[in-house]
Protein backbone atom coordinates (compact mmCIF):
# COMPACT_ATOMS: atom_id res chain seq x y z
CA UNK A 1 0.00 0.00 0.00
CA UNK A 2 2.73 2.62 0.58
CA UNK A 3 6.82 2.17 0.75
CA UNK A 4 8.41 0.73 4.20
CA UNK A 5 10.10 3.36 5.33
CA UNK A 6 8.59 6.50 3.76
CA UNK A 7 9.66 9.24 1.70
CA UNK A 8 13.75 8.48 2.64
CA UNK A 9 12.82 4.66 1.35
CA UNK A 10 11.16 6.28 -1.60
CA UNK A 11 14.05 8.88 -2.33
CA UNK A 12 16.52 5.97 -1.90
CA UNK A 13 14.79 3.57 -4.22
CA UNK A 14 14.57 6.18 -7.26
CA UNK A 15 17.82 7.23 -6.34
CA UNK A 16 18.92 3.60 -6.76
CA UNK A 17 16.98 3.03 -10.10
CA UNK A 18 17.91 6.50 -11.72
CA UNK A 19 21.98 5.86 -11.19
CA UNK A 20 21.50 2.39 -12.82
CA UNK A 21 20.28 3.98 -16.26
CA UNK A 22 22.54 7.21 -16.52
CA UNK A 23 19.48 9.87 -14.78
CA UNK A 24 21.92 12.87 -13.50
CA UNK A 25 20.36 14.50 -9.46
CA UNK A 26 20.87 17.61 -8.72
CA UNK A 27 20.66 18.27 -4.99
CA UNK A 28 20.24 22.00 -3.67
CA UNK A 29 18.69 22.82 -6.53
CA UNK A 30 15.27 24.62 -7.38
CA UNK A 31 13.23 24.82 -10.16
CA UNK A 32 12.01 28.33 -10.88
CA UNK A 33 10.11 27.68 -14.28
CA UNK A 34 9.67 26.01 -17.60
CA UNK A 35 11.72 26.42 -20.85
CA UNK A 36 9.60 26.42 -23.61
CA UNK A 37 10.52 26.12 -27.49
CA UNK A 38 9.02 28.36 -29.72
CA UNK A 39 6.16 26.33 -30.51
CA UNK A 40 5.17 26.16 -26.68
CA UNK A 41 6.50 22.94 -25.89
CA UNK A 42 8.12 22.39 -22.28
CA UNK A 43 11.64 21.20 -23.41
CA UNK A 44 13.36 21.61 -20.04
CA UNK A 45 13.60 23.88 -16.51
CA UNK A 46 15.19 27.32 -15.42
CA UNK A 47 16.88 26.16 -12.12
CA UNK A 48 18.75 27.97 -9.06
CA UNK A 49 21.66 25.65 -7.74
CA UNK A 50 24.16 25.43 -5.05
CA UNK A 51 25.71 29.15 -4.67
CA UNK A 52 22.89 30.69 -6.41
CA UNK A 53 24.01 29.73 -9.82
CA UNK A 54 21.39 29.52 -12.77
CA UNK A 55 20.73 26.47 -14.45
CA UNK A 56 18.72 25.55 -17.69
CA UNK A 57 18.19 22.00 -18.01
CA UNK A 58 16.78 20.78 -21.29
CA UNK A 59 15.22 17.27 -21.66
CA UNK A 60 13.02 15.47 -24.23
CA UNK A 61 10.80 14.82 -21.10
CA UNK A 62 9.61 17.10 -18.31
CA UNK A 63 7.71 15.66 -15.29
CA UNK A 64 6.34 17.99 -13.04
CA UNK A 65 6.08 16.16 -10.11
CA UNK A 66 5.72 18.32 -7.18
CA UNK A 67 5.33 17.45 -3.36
CA UNK A 68 2.50 18.56 -1.41
CA UNK A 69 2.34 21.20 1.03
CA UNK A 70 1.11 19.18 4.06
CA UNK A 71 4.39 20.02 6.10
CA UNK A 72 3.70 23.58 6.06
CA UNK A 73 1.61 24.81 8.58
CA UNK A 74 1.37 28.15 7.31
CA UNK A 75 0.39 26.80 3.44
CA UNK A 76 -2.33 24.60 4.68
CA UNK A 77 -3.62 27.09 7.21
CA UNK A 78 -3.81 29.30 3.94
CA UNK A 79 -5.38 26.82 1.73
CA UNK A 80 -7.47 24.75 3.64
CA UNK A 81 -8.52 27.45 6.70
CA UNK A 82 -7.72 27.87 9.85
CA UNK A 83 -9.00 24.18 11.39
CA UNK A 84 -5.48 22.39 8.82
CA UNK A 85 -3.68 22.47 12.47
CA UNK A 86 -6.34 19.87 13.56
CA UNK A 87 -5.34 17.47 10.61
CA UNK A 88 -3.53 14.42 11.57
CA UNK A 89 -1.53 11.32 10.61
CA UNK A 90 -2.66 9.70 7.87
CA UNK A 91 -4.48 6.45 8.09
CA UNK A 92 -5.85 5.05 5.00
CA UNK A 93 -7.75 1.71 6.27
CA UNK A 94 -10.59 3.73 7.31
CA UNK A 95 -12.84 2.14 4.40
CA UNK A 96 -12.46 -1.06 6.32
CA UNK A 97 -13.83 -0.09 9.31
CA UNK A 98 -16.24 3.20 10.33
CA UNK A 99 -15.19 6.64 11.56
CA UNK A 100 -16.87 8.29 14.85
CA UNK A 101 -16.29 11.43 16.15
CA UNK A 102 -16.23 12.49 19.50
CA UNK A 103 -19.76 12.02 20.55
CA UNK A 104 -18.95 8.74 19.07
CA UNK A 105 -21.26 8.72 16.15
CA UNK A 106 -21.08 7.89 12.60
CA UNK A 107 -21.12 10.76 10.36
CA UNK A 108 -19.66 9.62 7.08
CA UNK A 109 -19.85 6.65 4.27
CA UNK A 110 -16.32 5.59 4.58
CA UNK A 111 -16.53 3.56 1.50
CA UNK A 112 -18.34 5.74 -1.66
CA UNK A 113 -15.25 4.66 -3.69
CA UNK A 114 -11.65 3.47 -3.20
CA UNK A 115 -9.33 5.23 -0.71
CA UNK A 116 -6.93 6.89 -3.41
CA UNK A 117 -10.57 9.03 -4.87
CA UNK A 118 -12.01 9.90 -1.54
CA UNK A 119 -9.38 10.63 1.38
CA UNK A 120 -8.92 13.84 0.76
CA UNK A 121 -13.01 14.56 0.60
CA UNK A 122 -13.16 12.96 3.81
CA UNK A 123 -10.26 14.54 5.62
CA UNK A 124 -12.32 17.88 4.72
CA UNK A 125 -15.80 16.00 6.27
CA UNK A 126 -13.49 15.31 9.48
CA UNK A 127 -11.94 18.91 9.62
CA UNK A 128 -15.40 20.04 10.05
CA UNK A 129 -16.17 17.35 13.17
CA UNK A 130 -15.86 19.19 17.13
CA UNK A 131 -12.14 19.45 17.29
CA UNK A 132 -11.55 18.12 13.39
CA UNK A 133 -11.21 14.82 15.34
CA UNK A 134 -12.23 11.26 14.31
CA UNK A 135 -11.49 7.97 15.05
CA UNK A 136 -10.86 4.70 12.83
CA UNK A 137 -12.96 1.89 14.89
CA UNK A 138 -11.79 -0.98 13.18
CA UNK A 139 -11.89 -5.35 14.20
CA UNK A 140 -9.41 -8.06 13.85
CA UNK A 141 -10.55 -8.57 10.18
CA UNK A 142 -8.37 -6.00 9.34
CA UNK A 143 -5.79 -8.43 9.86
CA UNK A 144 -6.84 -10.45 6.48
CA UNK A 145 -6.00 -7.46 4.46
CA UNK A 146 -1.92 -7.79 3.62
CA UNK A 147 0.11 -5.13 4.22
CA UNK A 148 -2.70 -2.85 5.63
CA UNK A 149 0.16 -1.55 7.87
CA UNK A 150 1.72 0.12 5.47
CA UNK A 151 -1.26 2.37 5.26
CA UNK A 152 -0.63 4.09 8.60
CA UNK A 153 1.54 6.97 8.72
CA UNK A 154 1.30 7.92 12.39
CA UNK A 155 3.91 7.87 15.25
CA UNK A 156 0.69 7.00 17.34
CA UNK A 157 0.04 3.12 18.32
CA UNK A 158 -3.39 2.16 17.88
CA UNK A 159 -5.46 2.37 21.09
CA UNK A 160 -6.55 -1.68 21.40
CA UNK A 161 -9.58 -2.68 23.87
CA UNK A 162 -11.43 -5.99 24.28
CA UNK A 163 -14.92 -4.17 24.28
CA UNK A 164 -16.88 -1.54 22.80
CA UNK A 165 -17.53 -0.27 26.08
CA UNK A 166 -13.70 -0.65 26.90
CA UNK A 167 -12.49 1.13 23.61
CA UNK A 168 -14.76 4.42 24.94
CA UNK A 169 -13.29 4.41 28.25
CA UNK A 170 -9.47 4.26 26.63
CA UNK A 171 -10.94 7.15 23.88
CA UNK A 172 -13.23 9.19 26.20
CA UNK A 173 -16.09 8.79 24.36
CA UNK A 174 -19.71 7.84 25.54
CA UNK A 175 -19.82 4.04 25.75
CA UNK A 176 -23.48 3.70 25.05
CA UNK A 177 -23.27 6.11 22.01
CA UNK A 178 -20.22 4.20 20.04
CA UNK A 179 -21.71 0.80 21.09
CA UNK A 180 -25.19 1.85 19.86
CA UNK A 181 -23.33 3.66 16.66
CA UNK A 182 -21.08 0.38 15.92
CA UNK A 183 -24.62 -1.68 16.33
CA UNK A 184 -26.67 0.71 13.70
CA UNK A 185 -23.37 0.08 11.26
CA UNK A 186 -23.59 -3.68 11.97
CA UNK A 187 -27.76 -4.12 11.05
CA UNK A 188 -28.06 -6.23 8.19
CA UNK A 189 -30.68 -5.15 5.41
CA UNK A 190 -32.73 -7.85 4.53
Amino acid sequence: MAPVGGRLASIEALAGWCADNGAHVFHETTARGLIQDDAGAVVGIRCTGPGHASLNLRAASVVLACGGFEGNPEMLTHYLGPRARYMRPVVLVFNYGILVNKQGQRFVDEAPATVDATYEAITRVILDEPEGIAYCILDSKLDDVPNWQRSVRSDQPPVEAGSLPELAGKLGLDAQALSETVAAYNVVLP
